[in-house]
């Protein structure tokens, strides 16, 4: 049996007690369910990535090259970077689930981009957002770093998540196992999250196809 098809969900947000944890794990749960039952049956592996982790924690970009020149792993500087290079190397589509900070996106995110470049050209990538009005403007960001700037294949559905004020600024958050498939119950704190599961279907059925594509002949 080949190996699974790697699709890394890259958690936008480093702040401790955030909702993007809670919000990455509803999220990763959807393309599960999707990934389970597309049609072409293939077997996709669904990476949560917590940029606070020690593997994933790039700091600031110092190497000598700019990342398009480099095409070999090996000539990055920092072993960190080397390591993130083999693998983001080693998936085929991603999905981005970020908050917006006065109109944009963390800086972290942008950093875990700006480290690699040939890495990320040409891969599917859907994009999430969430904030007091859904994040449509660090998802527009988004799109042009990733759809222009790297070139990779932007998924056209959009799910803006807009946070109840008690997640914002209250002591709500969402619960770090949310699922698609335990909402809908009026004792589920979380339940307002149904409302998007749609959107969030028809985006993670538009990343698995493009992922799972024939490759055009060269």
């Amino acid at each position: 049996m080949s190996a699974p098809i790697r699709i890394a969900v890259l958690i936008g947000s480093t702040r401790k007690g955030s909702n993007g944890k809670g919000i990455s794990h509803w999220v990763s749960s959807g393309l599960t369910a999707v990934a389970a039952a597309h049609t072409e049956k293939v077997a996709v592996e669904v990476i949560p990535v917590d940029l606070t982790s020690a593997t994933y924690k790039l700091g600031p970009i110092y190497e000598d090259i700019v990342p398009a020149g480099i095409k070999d792993p090996k000539d990055y500087i920092d072993p960190l970077i080397v390591n993130w290079s083999k693998f983001i190397s080693s998936c085929s589509g991603f999905v981005v689930v970020s908050p917006q900070y006065n109109w944009g996106y963390p800086g972290e995110l942008k950093n875990a981009f700006d480290h690699l470049f040939n890495e990320w050209v040409g891969k599917p990538i859907a994009i999430v957002t969430y904030g007091g009005r859904g994040g449509g403007k660090a998802g527009e960001q988004l799109r042009q770093v990733t759809g222009g700037g790297m070139d990779m294949k932007l998924v056209e559905e959009r799910v803006e998540i807009k946070l109840p004020r008690e997640y914002i600024s209250g002591t709500l958050r969402v619960a770090s196992n949310a699922s698609i498939s335990h909402h809908g119950t009026a004792e589920d704190k979380d339940s307002w999250l149904q409302e998007y599961q749609k959107p969030l279907e028809e985006a993670m059925e538009a990343l698995v196809t493009a992922v799972t594509a024939p490759k055009a002949e060269a």
